[in-house]
């Protein structure tokens, strides 16, 4: 991987975003809305980031993706299941979205491949961790 390279990870809620970078150990939060998306995405289109990675959250995050994939962004999203289980692995056991923003960024590429990159607004999540329409068996 390159130096220059940076993945941004965004835990999503309701009323906010909380915001990581694998550049910093900062996490940021902004509004879920138009007016903190928008504000988001002219923070993001500088950083040029090389993955935008965030959880599937029962539609909060439509907007934020859409908004991030009409950009030309690259953003994925991901069962949030994978991110907690990647955490606990790594001996994080308390569950803050905080905490699940920093982690994002750090997840390990076979968790998030390049197939599973968005340019649209859908989820390309599933249940056993792999990109959606994928067989369990090979």
């Amino acid at each position: 991987m390159a130096t220059n390279e940076v993945f941004v990870g965004i835990d999503v809620c309701k009323a906010s975003l909380d915001i990581a970078t694998s550049d910093s150990s900062r996490v940021q939060t902004w509004r879920n809305d138009k007016s903190g998306i928008r504000a988001l995405l002219t923070q993001l289109q500088r950083l040029q980031p090389t993955l935008i990675v965030t959880e599937a959250s029962g539609g909060y995050e439509r907007l934020a993706v859409a908004s991030l994939a009409a950009a030309g962004l690259e953003v994925v999203v991901i069962n949030p299941r994978q991110v907690r289980e990647f955490a606990r692995a790594t001996g994080t056991l308390a569950k803050t979205d905080a905490i699940d923003a920093r982690f994002w960024p750090a997840l390990p590429l076979p968790f998030v491949q390049k197939s599973d990159v968005s340019q649209a607004p859908r989820s390309r999540s599933s249940r056993n961790g792999r990109p959606a329409g994928s067989s369990s068996s090979r």
